[in-house]
């Protein structure tokens, strides 16, 4: 994998210093901040896609914000996202493409009919909103971490990072033919989860691992809300700026894990 990924590897505290401004920078808001906003739409190839969209609280039209794309379960859009919104010291534009009918995301073809409305969603944003096209990020749950994966190899040169609840890499990427750039990731799995085995979400850590040049050996990764501690490992040599980090839990199954992701995700999200 070549490192087109824009971004970089510092630690902004206002997410200003180092943003790439988008288009969309100076433009007044034309939903309200603090809120979710439900069944937004775009085209893509002549179908009406839904979407969801969550300013930040106190959103400022000039100023460059850290964009997260959230990518639901499968079944219901509005309970099957990851609610990073509700993490300490929170502060992003959330952008939640919907599957057609609430069914799970095209999350196992290389060729995902659900890249190009991330592709639209993402031109849309960068043209409207005041997106840091440095610190685009995607973030999922189940089939969402699947297609988060998706995005991570084929949209690597697009977003700067990308988190993971449960899900798998689908063995259609063949990663020297479809990845291009390089991303940061976190992946949060449990053991016992019997929809989603734990033996997906280690494959697509594996492939992220392989691609950012990591070793297979790892350090305690303590960066994470007390309900995580001793749960988490940061692998050894990764490429800089391009960490790798897995947290397994166990009895828990297949969840979203909603009292630590969002946390742990932003806290993970924010250094970029």
């Amino acid at each position: 994998m070549t490192d087109a990924g824009g971004g970089s590897d510092s630690a902004p505290v206002d997410g200003q210093a180092g943003a790439t401004p988008s288009a969309g920078c100076g433009m007044p808001a034309s939903d309200p901040p603090g809120q979710f906003v439900f069944n937004k739409v775009v085209m893509v190839a002549g179908v009406a896609r839904k979407y969801s969209l969550r300013l930040p609280a106190g959103y400022d039209p000039s100023k460059p914000y850290r964009t997260i794309f959230s990518l639901h379960g499968c079944g219901s859009h509005n309970d099957q996202l990851i609610n990073i919104q509700t993490a300490t010291g929170f502060d992003a534009i959330i952008i939640a493409p919907e599957q057609i009918s609430g069914n799970c995301f095209d999350d196992q073809s290389s060729m995902s009919k659900d890249l190009p409305v991330f592709d639209a969603l993402v031109q849309w944003a960068e043209a409207n909103l005041c997106v840091d096209k440095a610190r685009i990020f995607s973030i999922g749950f189940s089939s969402g971490s699947w297609m988060t994966n998706i995005i991570g190899c084929e949209r690597g040169n697009v977003i700067r990072a990308k988190a993971n609840v449960s899900g798998g890499l689908t063995g259609a990427i063949v990663p020297a033919r479809d990845c291009v750039g390089n991303v940061a990731g976190i992946f949060l799995h449990d053991k016992d989860d019997t929809q989603n085995p734990i033996a997906d979400g280690m494959h697509a850590r594996d492939v992220l691992l392989q691609e950012n040049g990591c070793a297979m050996t790892s350090t305690p990764y303590t960066d994470v809300p007390a309900n995580t501690t001793g749960l988490c490992v940061q692998y050894d040599g990764c490429k800089p700026g391009y960490p790798v980090v897995w947290c397994q839990t166990s009895g828990i199954n297949h969840d979203p894990q909603q009292t630590r992701s969002p946390n742990l995700f932003w806290e993970f999200l924010s250094k970029f």
